[in-house]
């Protein structure tokens, strides 16, 4: 009887505790865990460079460089014909002419011209015509060679013509045409063929001081006609 009775007790309680344990509520979830970032700090600073011994760390100058030119290269063809004068023999290059001049003279047809630059030596021809009118009463050629060393000098080169006693009192011209190379430029000299002799003192080109160094002989004394 005594035994009945403290298992009636057990299963109370243990029935008890059942039904205290069901209607207890549900616990609450636990809380997520605290996100703490981590500090980064400033970006690092540039790398320093670091010499290496024997090596020079300032920049070095690079030496000149010359370059050497050949004379004449690279050159091209100037020249300037200045002038054409029908003169006196043995005009010395002042550029005097003869604006009238009797039948049966003697004179020099020359013309004046200046070398500027050559890239070489090239061919030089030498035209001489004297017009009256249209009419062509005398022309002669004669070819030559102009050097690297004529550069920057002042030029006269002229051919003796003797005026024909045939030819009448009136209007004449005289052209000269100089071609060095491929170019060529054309001077003229107007003149008389009259009763007198007269001699026209004309100026100089510009920047001209000194006469123009003459031909030591005539173009027809070398001459290769054309």
């Amino acid at each position: 009887m005594a035994l009945s009775v403290i298992g009636l007790g057990v299963g109370l309680a243990v029935a008890g505790s059942a039904r205290g344990s069901a209607a207890s509520p549900a616990s609450p979830p636990p809380m997520p865990p605290t996100f703490i970032p981590t500090p980064i700090g400033p970006p690092p600073g540039p790398p320093t460079a670091v010499p290496t011994p024997g090596l020079a760390t300032s920049p070095t100058a690079s030496p000149p460089v010359t370059i050497t030119a050949t004379p004449g290269s690279g050159s091209s063809i100037q020249f300037s014909l200045e002038a054409a004068r029908l003169s006196r023999v043995n005009n010395p290059g002042n550029l005097q002419g003869l604006r009238e001049v009797r039948p049966g003279t003697r004179v020099w047809l020359m013309m004046y011209y200046t070398v500027h630059s050559l890239p070489r030596s090239l061919p030089r021809l030498t035209r001489y015509t004297i017009f009256r009118r249209t009419q062509v009463l005398y022309r002669v050629a004669y070819s030559g060679k102009v050097r690297l060393t004529d550069q920057g000098k002042r030029l006269s080169r002229y051919t003796t013509y003797v005026i024909p006693k045939t030819l009448s009192r009136g209007r004449y011209v005289y052209r000269a045409v100089l071609q060095i190379g491929k170019r060529h430029q054309t001077k003229v000299w107007p003149f008389m063929i009259g009763s007198r002799e007269q001699t026209s003192v004309t100026a100089r080109p510009p920047g001209s001081t000194r006469d123009f160094i003459v031909a030591t002989t005539a173009d027809e004394a070398n001459l290769n006609p054309r």
